[in-house]
């Protein structure tokens, strides 16, 4: 029998395939309409912020009341040494507006056409309008808590990856990793690029923003932005890296010791079965055996490879220092993983967030998911 969270996720995916099919008509005439006329529907504000040599393009969806870890994010940044962009799709409310101006540079108000991808274009847009070329733009948006903890910083660690495009995450195709390997043709997810002058200055990478087809369908936005994106900088052979993949998650696992993994188990989260029969058995059984240990990544190489590795493991990944941040997504694999995170956290197994971030990961974790 198939579960209910199965079956209404497929049922929504067909839906929104269903209802895109008209949008390949007039789409394209709203994006006419809406670059000959971008100036009359963005509102650009300043902030308390002086520009300098970094700029964090920092896109978010706060048209109501704004989610107190958005503050933090923007503080954060601040710390990093980023004049902050803040593209509001959809705008902000005036409160909004007050409580940012301390971390930000500009505003940047606009109608939510395009999603993320056409915030992340008109901001792009916009920095050539100004004749602005920063040392390095970050691009990045409000669907992660980031950072969770202070033992690392994911922004300056990308800064480190000085000659490619770096993400917090890449998508790879498992039948074509290996673990001593380059990734090959990975995707990165598109709620963090972290991009250096050399690539940005750049016409190809120019040239994509420029041409990108904007669409509010988010199956066509995933198509064109996000696997668009990464397609064409392999394309161009700009170098693309990312803080964590399939593929160095695994690599870092298999070096750990039994104790290690039996929290690894303790804390995964699944959605399938036949993995958490395993995972409860091989729990019940543990031995701190080099036996028990194979097993045991036996048993994490087969779910990683179907499902993701920072949701099923996330303990793991963010004590590898893979992972400092955490998806706001509602899928029911990532309600189960807050849910572990929060166990996690309660048994002093990892580092207590903030407040906020604490609040609003408890507000999206149910205790029971819905039926």
């Amino acid at each position: 029998m198939i579960e209910r969270w199965k079956l209404r996720r497929e049922l929504n995916r067909i839906r929104e395939q269903i209802a895109s099919v008209p949008a390949f008509l007039y789409e394209p005439l709203l994006q006419a309409r809406y670059d000959r006329t971008r100036d009359l529907q963005i509102r650009i504000s300043d902030g308390n912020i002086a520009l300098c040599e970094k700029v964090a393009l920092f896109l978010v969806f706060q048209p109501h009341s704004l989610a107190d870890s958005v503050e933090e994010t923007c503080s954060y940044l601040l710390s990093c040494g980023y004049s902050i962009l803040l593209v509001a799709n959809g705008g902000l409310s005036e409160n909004s507006r007050k409580r940012l101006s301390a971390y930000v540079w500009r505003f940047l108000d606009r109608p939510n056409f395009g999603y993320d991808f056409g915030g992340y274009r008109d901001g792009i847009i916009k920095l050539d309008d100004w004749n602005i070329s920063p040392e390095r733009l970050l691009i990045l948006n409000d669907s992660i808590w980031l950072p969770l903890h202070d033992e690392s910083s994911p922004v300056l660690q990308a800064e480190e990856i000085g000659d490619a495009i770096t993400g917090l995450l890449m998508h790879t195709r498992a039948s074509r990793e290996q673990l001593d390997g380059p990734e090959v043709d990975g995707m990165i997810e598109s709620y963090f690029f972290s991009v250096p002058a050399t690539i940005l200055r750049q016409d190809g990478f120019r040239r994509f923003w420029r041409d990108l087809r904007l669409s509010n369908s988010k199956v066509r936005v995933i198509h064109r932005g996000e696997r668009g994106f990464s397609k064409a900088m392999h394309a161009l052979a700009i170098p693309l890296s990312a803080l964590s993949s399939r593929r160095l998650f695994l690599s870092a696992v298999s070096q750990v010791s039994p104790q290690f993994l039996r929290s690894t188990l303790h804390y995964a989260a699944y959605v399938d079965a036949d993995f958490q029969r395993r995972g409860d058995l091989l729990l019940e059984t543990f031995r701190p055996t080099e036996d028990w240990r194979q097993e045991a990544l036996a048993h994490v190489f087969s779910t990683v490879r179907r499902r993701r590795f920072n949701a099923s493991f996330y303990w793991a990944a963010d004590r590898l220092v893979l992972t400092n941040f955490m998806k706001k997504n509602k899928g029911e694999l990532f309600v189960r993983m807050r849910r572990s995170y929060l166990l996690a956290v309660s048994e002093g197994e990892l580092p207590t967030p903030s407040a906020a971030i604490m609040f609003e990961v408890h507000a999206m974790s149910p205790a029971h998911s819905k039926e």
